[in-house]
């Protein structure tokens, strides 16, 4: 009995038997016996692994009894082509992948598809943090952690050989010596990334103190003037219109730690380090009738006189002051600075920078008056010691 759905097979006057196709949607049929034969499937047999690490890729595929099945593959999103199992592609680029192969038998299809993703970058040791620079302490401790997940660590003290390590590793009975530390990450495919070191020194004779640098400066109404009057001549005062911008405040101190710290053993030949670790200021004797926003702390080399100087860099930012108020707290750092700030100061003198553009604010008398004086203090840790040399 031939199935509805099919035309009638033909037939073969030939004494074999034939496997006729039948295009409708029920499937492959016997030409003899009319009964319907397994339906047509396309199987991939092999593939890369997902995620993995390699670039090229092989597939082998094959047809489920059927014969004589003709293929087409594609990978991603190019034209399909003809192929035959099996089909290899090399150099291909990290991320998501997809590879589709078609099964065809007079005008039947089937399709199977594989996708997998390449991942090729290497994983970085991050946040990689031990004991200070110069210490007298004989054990050191390192943390750190990895830009990726799943990630394995191979330390090494100096030259040592590498061994697998965790964040938290730890080395004891120290001697007086300089010392390095290395570390790697390696991820779960294989991929591992550069080696970071950390470099420190321990010396018995190694001591570290801490210090503040006092700094004072005043912003006075007189050395004020809208932008638009430097004359800054008003017979009477009056209330401002709308906000006046005044002109830009900027000034120089010249700072001294020599002198400041002139009590520090050794600070002088035996400095070793010197590192800024916070800014604090508070305002005093605020009297003025003018709003200052934010202000910027410019360091720079001793005899710097303008925030254009070479070498001149902005270390902190401190928040808005309105008339009147005596806010105190931490200087914003900029980061970035830091440490360039530190090697300014490791001369054990340089010039701080002050720069501001104070403001009249709408109902404000006009011209402004008063003063408002700013008390900063440059928080350190001064390390000192046996030199290198």
């Amino acid at each position: 009995m031939v199935p509805s759905c099919s035309r009638r097979p033909v037939t073969s006057t030939l004494v074999i038997l034939l496997l006729v196709v039948n295009t409708t949607s029920c499937g492959l049929f016997d030409a003899v016996s009319n009964e319907p034969t397994a339906p047509l499937q396309v199987e991939l047999l092999t593939g890369p692994e997902s995620p993995t690490n390699e670039t090229a890729a092989k597939f082998e595929f094959q047809c489920i009894e059927a014969e004589a099945c003709e293929f087409t593959c594609r990978l991603n999103d190019e034209d399909a082509e003809a192929c035959l199992s099996p089909v290899e592609y090399m150099e291909l680029d990290d991320g998501n992948h997809q590879f589709e192969v078609v099964a065809d038998v007079k005008g039947e299809s089937e399709s199977a598809i594989w996708e997998w993703t390449i991942d090729t970058v290497a994983p970085s040791v991050i946040e990689l943090e031990g004991p200070r620079q110069y210490t007298n302490q004989r054990a050191a401790t390192f943390s750190f952690d990895c830009s990726k997940e799943d990630c394995r660590f191979d330390c090494r003290l100096d030259d040592e050989e590498l061994k697998e390590c965790e964040s938290g590793i730890t080395y004891t009975d120290l001697d007086d010596d300089s010392y390095r530390f290395s570390v790697r990450a390696e991820d779960g495919l294989g991929n591992v990334g550069p080696t970071e070191t950390l470099e420190w020194m321990v010396n018995s004779q190694i001591s570290t103190v801490t210090g503040g640098a006092p700094v004072t400066f005043v912003i006075d109404a007189n050395e004020l003037c809208p932008a638009e009057d430097p004359d800054c001549v008003a017979p009477e005062t009056s209330p401002a219109p709308a906000d006046v911008a005044l002109t830009p405040y900027e000034s120089s101190v010249f700072v001294d730690l020599l002198e400041l710290f002139y009590d520090v053993e050794d600070i002088e030949d035996g400095l070793l380090e010197l590192e800024i670790t916070s800014i604090d200021y508070e305002v005093v004797d605020n009297n003025s009738t003018f709003f200052i926003p934010e202000l910027t702390l410019y360091v720079g080399p001793m005899g710097s006189e303008d925030i254009e100087d070479d070498d001149v860099i902005p270390l902190a930012v401190l928040p808005p002051v309105s008339a009147g108020t005596e806010p105190q707290g931490q200087a914003d750092i900029q980061e970035s600075n830091r440490r360039s700030a530190t090697d300014l100061f490791k001369a054990l003198e340089f010039s701080l920078l002050v720069f501001t553009q104070p403001i009249v604010k709408e109902g404000q008398p006009m011209p402004p008056s008063g003063a408002v004086e700013y008390d900063v203090i440059f928080n350190m840790e001064i390390t000192t010691g046996p030199t290198e040399d």
